[in-house]
């Protein structure tokens, strides 16, 4: 733990003895604390915390810089709940968003405690990655999917805390594969996984687009694919902007019959959908107001439920999906797709 390998915030950062061992303390929020000396793509690092307030205590790895990495970090206002889901997440961070909200799946509770010591222990190999807190016999956190496909990068902490005995061995993977885990939704065909949409363009606070906006088949419509859990996701192609904007998405359904189907939607921050030109719903989550969704404003298609009234032959499912902060994405099941095709358009 010598500060000639670390390059930091004096101001921010120092090292210390803490419980009689030299540490690593970070006071604040800010600039992250970089080992500089070594670069890691797979392997395992290991470190003990000391988590002193309710702020996020975190780890960056495979760190092009602090705007893009891989991210995991503990929510200490979780610590010594039990079996409190949020305890401990991975998100990666991508052009300097943290994929936090797109990513519920990614959390977990986790048994450690604020102002004592606690062992972290990641195992990450390949696509992979095993979180260990405290009981290294039993992973905390599985990652079947690490999702910023980055080379290897830098080392780096943040948080308010204490953080020594870092230890990093290099390929040393214990046996955990470097191949993706399967995504098991895949064997769900309710998913709406292919869309067409739109670039995006800005939303004026108050308005809400109406039926007479939605784009005619003349503008320029790209396609777009879900990653797992059926997630499409628009932080990927976006960079994160403090102005509230907007993309228009389309899926056109084949039915046999004229039916009612319920849609389940996971979003966002806003949406509205539309079907056959009619407005069949529209919604808000934001995690920052009372209008945010379970599960605690993520995106996750417990979010909400909508009517979609079908006729029989082809029906254009339009859905206008507004954002301004943190993650930006869709998630959309139908509750049978029975019967149901989806019309494959080589043109828009």
């Amino acid at each position: 733990m010598s500060p000639d390998h670390w390059e930091y915030n004096s101001t921010n950062t120092e090292f210390v003895e803490h419980n009689g061992v030299i540490s690593l303390h970070i006071k604040s929020l800010g600039k992250p604390a970089l080992y500089k000396d070594q670069k890691f793509l797979n392997g395992t690092i290991e470190y003990d915390i000391d988590p002193q307030d309710d702020l996020l205590n975190g780890i960056y790895f495979r760190a092009a810089d602090v705007e893009n990495a891989e991210y995991f970090y503990l929510r200490p206002d979780k610590a010594s709940i039990p079996n409190s889901i949020e305890a401990i997440q991975y998100a990666p961070t991508i052009k300097g968003l943290t994929y936090w909200t797109l990513l519920p799946h990614y959390q977990s509770a986790a048994n450690f405690k604020r102002n004592t010591w606690n062992h972290i222990k990641l195992v990450v190999s390949g696509d992979q990655m095993l979180v260990y807190v405290n009981d290294m016999n039993k992973p905390s956190l599985v990652i079947p999917k690490l999702e910023g496909n980055f080379g290897a990068g830098f080392i780096a902490f943040n948080g308010t805390g204490y953080i020594s005995n870092i230890i990093i061995k290099p390929n040393i993977t214990e046996g955990l594969s470097p191949v993706a885990g399967l995504d098991l939704t895949l064997n769900d065909p309710r998913f709406l996984r292919n869309w067409k949409y739109t670039d995006p363009v800005n939303l004026q606070k108050g308005r809400e687009p109406i039926s007479s906006e939605i784009p005619k088949e003349d503008v320029s419509w790209k396609s777009i694919t879900a990653e797992n859990c059926g997630l499409i996701n628009f932080s990927r192609l976006y960079n994160r902007s403090q102005n509230r904007r907007m993309i228009w998405l389309k899926v056109t359904l084949l039915s046999p019959v004229d039916q009612i189907r319920f849609l389940n939607v996971g979003f966002s921050d806003e949406i509205w959908g539309f079907v056959n030109d009619e407005i069949a719903f529209s919604d808000k989550n934001i995690y920052f107001e009372p209008v945010k969704k379970d599960p605690e404003g993520r995106v996750s298609i417990q979010n909400g439920k909508y009517r979609l009234p079908l006729k029989t032959g082809e029906n254009k499912l339009v859905i206008a999906l507004a954002n301004n902060y943190f993650g930006w994405g869709l998630i959309a099941r139908l509750d049978s797709m029975e019967g149901i095709q989806i019309v494959e358009q080589e043109k828009p």
